[in-house]
């Protein structure tokens, strides 16, 4: 399902078929510097799973994958993430992470 266009790039939920696309950023050590380092095709099935079933069924909002218009490429995600407890609070946090041949694109 679709959640958004611009003129280059379509958001939409992710499927379980996005696991080998998603490989380009999760398994990317550039991409991942900042997070918890390169994850395995495992982790990234898991994650799938938590953003379809936790996140869109339980939640209505999660990350979404970010398209290419003009090849349908999956390039990476961008959305919304729950943290139960913050600091003793709960927070709904924006999160993205690109593929490293995305960068710099505009």
């Amino acid at each position: 399902m679709n959640i958004s266009e611009t003129k280059r790039l379509v958001l939409r939920q992710f499927e379980f078929s996005d696991a080998k696309a998603l490989y380009s950023v999760f398994g990317d050590h550039e991409v991942m510097y900042f997070g918890d380092g390169v994850q395995s095709k495992e982790w990234i099935l898991d994650w799938l799973r938590s953003s379809i079933e936790d996140y869109y069924e339980k939640r209505g909002y999660g990350p979404w994958a970010v398209i290419k218009k003009i090849n349908q490429c999956l390039i990476g995600y961008c959305g919304l993430f729950y943290y139960p407890n913050v600091n003793g609070h709960p927070e709904i946090e924006v999160g993205y992470r690109l593929a490293r041949a995305s960068w710099g694109k505009g």
